[in-house]
């Protein structure tokens, strides 16, 4: 099979004078007082994960400061002047202190900002991290990995580079896998729908490597009623250029999102389970685009306002583990998503419990920041995720949700590294299993078939093998084998010679099999699946032997 050729992007090198007037450009007030109110009081020290998991003190927040203040404070004199911050002489940097520069805004800090929380001056390290890391992105020394998603996302549409007709296929094979599983084939998941009020954003790494989560949104957005689209062109959320600090590309590809809400009519845009996507969306394209005229949203507080709404409902019950919630630092210290998740999880899952700390104070995972694309910086990545580690331990969660793809594949390591056994699930997952189906399918013919309240057919002469196997399916049941079969035959049978039902042992004795490993849960669900009328307030039981049949 032929390789494809990599996507070349031809990216402008910043000359002195730009650079220069670059790091004027973002020395704006708020940078200035930062610079001049640090104490260097350490205080920050104990909220970064990186110094936490260490203990050494290139990592304290503070000294990381210090690095990007003396690069302002040598140009302080002249600031027009053409100077080179690479050259071995004079007051410009020399290789040695670009790397040592580097390195500190790269590769020891994910901008998670939780270092602000506990400043007594406030300052915003992420914000002088972000200025620092756009002028070595200017002078061509970001982080490879880094820059070569932003160039694939600027090139192509998305991070991925895939095309639209891979996107399309992907989209199509999950709309056929949901109409399996909710029994409906006149389900959909629209590509390109004008007027749709929702336009759906979501990150590569699911269309590429997850597809069955685009499967599990769809579903709940489904089992809500919600008018949503995708766009064939450009439906990726990311924006990576947050991570290298090009205000440049980040308008670019923001404003590919925000061009195909306009095209195609929708007032909202919300964001698939991704931290800085809703972030950058959210709170920082109304800045880089000059406009406000529109609304963004998370799928997560999506989800909490249908759970509120009633407007689709769940039972918790299908997921009997404990689960865990990490915030991730884009949605909780940046977004203040901080209920929004645990109204999602307490109605999705029997037993929660919140990791300490958590929500704006929760540490971050050390997958931000664009840290996963930067390969040199692993060690330290994975190090520092020892913090994350033993606060996933202290929980003794058997399983660990968040709402975000990065903190996803962070977490996904983390777990293999520290060797934690746990599952890491986005949270759409979770809802997507608890959710009580729609009372409805449709036949192959087209026909509709309705189910009531309770779960039995409302209309028992309907019932075929292709029914069953929707009723099974309402009940968490699999794919019917022959055991299933020769139970339900069992019991329609013995129902309609008797006018009653066969008590679960009868069967048991009878068949030799087991129906509750079978049909398990109520001794309701055989009978429901085998389509049997609804039987009122009592259920009128038979115990006769199969010699009297």
């Amino acid at each position: 099979m032929t390789k494809a050729a990599p996507i070349i992007r031809e990216r402008h090198l910043g000359t002195r004078e730009e650079l220069s007037n670059f790091l004027l450009s973002k020395l704006n007030r708020n940078l200035a007082v930062y610079f001049q109110t640090c104490q260097r009081c350490g205080l920050c020290a104990d909220s970064c994960h990186y110094y936490r998991a260490t203990g050494d003190p290139r990592m304290i927040p503070a000294y990381k400061i210090e690095q990007v203040r003396k690069l302002y404070q040598r140009q302080r004199n002249d600031w027009r002047r053409k100077v080179s911050f690479w050259i071995p002489s004079g007051d410009g940097l020399n290789e040695e202190e670009l790397q040592e520069l580097k390195d500190v805004v790269f590769g020891r800090c994910t901008m998670c900002r939780r270092c602000t929380l506990t400043c007594p001056m406030g300052i915003d390290t992420g914000m002088i991290m972000r200025a620092a890391r756009g002028m070595l992105t200017l002078a061509h020394k970001a982080p490879k990995g880094l820059q070569d998603t932003v160039d694939i996302h600027v090139k192509t549409g998305n991070n991925m580079g895939m095309d639209s007709e891979e996107f399309v296929e992907t989209v199509k094979w999950m709309e056929e896998e949901l109409q399996k599983d909710i029994g409906d084939p006149n389900v959909r998941i629209p590509i390109d729908k004008e007027g749709a009020k929702n336009l759906w954003v979501l990150n590569p790494r699911e269309v590429k490597f997850f597809p069955l989560l685009l499967q599990a949104q769809a579903k709940i957005f489904h089992a809500a009623g919600e008018s949503y689209t995708l766009s064939s062109k450009y439906w990726d959320v990311t924006n990576y250029a947050l991570f290298n600090g090009d205000d440049k590309d980040a308008t670019t590809i923001a404003g590919y999102v925000l061009g195909e809400a306009d095209r195609l009519g929708c007032d909202t845009i919300i964001c698939t389970e991704c931290g800085h996507g809703m972030r950058q969306l959210k709170y920082m394209a109304p800045i880089w685009l000059k406009r406000s005229d529109f609304k963004v949203r998370a799928f997560v507080e999506v989800v909490a306002n249908y759970i509120q709404s009633g407007r689709i409902r769940l039972n918790p019950a299908v997921n009997k583990e404990r689960v865990t919630y990490h915030d991730p630092c884009n949605q909780a210290r940046s977004g203040n998503y901080i209920e929004e998740p645990r109204i999602v999880l307490r109605n999705s899952v029997m037993d929660f419990v919140d990791l300490t700390p958590h929500g704006r104070n929760n540490f971050c995972c050390g997958g931000g920041g664009g840290a996963l694309t930067m390969s040199e910086y692993r060690k330290w990545r994975l190090e520092a995720a020892k913090v994350k580690a033993d606060q996933i331990k202290a929980t003794e969660a058997k399983i660990v949700a968040t709402s975000c793809h990065n903190c996803i594949d962070q977490l996904t390591e983390i777990n293999r590294h520290y060797k934690l056994n746990v599952k890491v699930v986005n949270t759409c997952e979770l809802t997507a299993d608890a959710i009580v189906l729609p009372r409805r399918m449709f036949l192959s013919t087209g026909a509709p078939v309705d189910v009531g309240e309770r779960g039995y057919l409302k209309t028992p002469a309907v019932w075929n093998h292709e029914v069953a196997q929707f009723l099974a399916t309402n009940e968490r049941i699999g794919e019917l084998k022959e055991q299933h079969w020769q139970v339900l035959e069992y019991v329609r049978d013995y129902n309609s010679r008797h006018e009653a039902w066969p008590l679960p042992q009868r069967i048991d004795k009878d068949l030799r099999v087991n129906v509750r490993r079978l049909f398990p849960g109520s001794p309701e669900v055989v009978f429901k699946v085998a389509g049997l009328a609804e039987p009122g307030d009592q259920i009128k039981w038979h115990a006769v032997g199969a010699q009297n049949n």
